[in-house]
């Protein structure tokens, strides 16, 4: 008999999902590309991942969206040790070594899981945020 996933687990995969997808939007040209973060790739975006500067496994990060950004398969999934390189020097162009370094430390720190209220806010304003830019995404295509 299978097992029903607990609400948390249930909400924190929604959550996951619809951030991952705000991420890949929010990095998306006008034509639903993106551009890796690390290699610089042109690859369409419903092949690109969201990639964590910081590992997903931060609870704090995991959904700060200086810390995530689209980019490929390659680099997120099977060249790890380059991407994180190549990522840091990103970092530092886009938000100076400040964010960067600040992200790094924030790391170390013991957080606390959020709320499930936390979390269902989390998904309405993130699904707001992908219908905006969809609506975006969509108008600057067909002008």
């Amino acid at each position: 008999m299978p097992t029903k996933k607990p609400k948390r687990t249930k909400l924190r995969d929604k959550l996951d999902k619809i951030f991952s997808k705000f991420i890949r939007l929010r990095d998306s040209d006008r034509n639903w590309n993106i551009y890796c973060i690390t290699c610089k790739k042109y690859i369409p975006r419903k092949q690109s991942h969201a990639c964590h500067f910081v590992s997903r496994w931060c609870i704090k990060l995991r959904r700060e969206e200086k810390n995530v950004h689209a980019g490929c398969a390659g680099c997120n999934t099977y060249n790890q040790q380059r991407h994180w390189w190549q990522y840091m020097l990103e970092m530092e162009k886009i938000f100076w070594t400040e964010v960067r370094d600040e992200l790094r430390n924030e790391k170390y720190k013991v957080h606390k899981r959020p709320w499930i209220s936390e979390m269902e806010s989390m998904i309405e304003h993130y699904t707001i945020e992908v219908k905006k830019l969809e609506a975006k995404l969509s108008t600057n295509t067909t002008s």
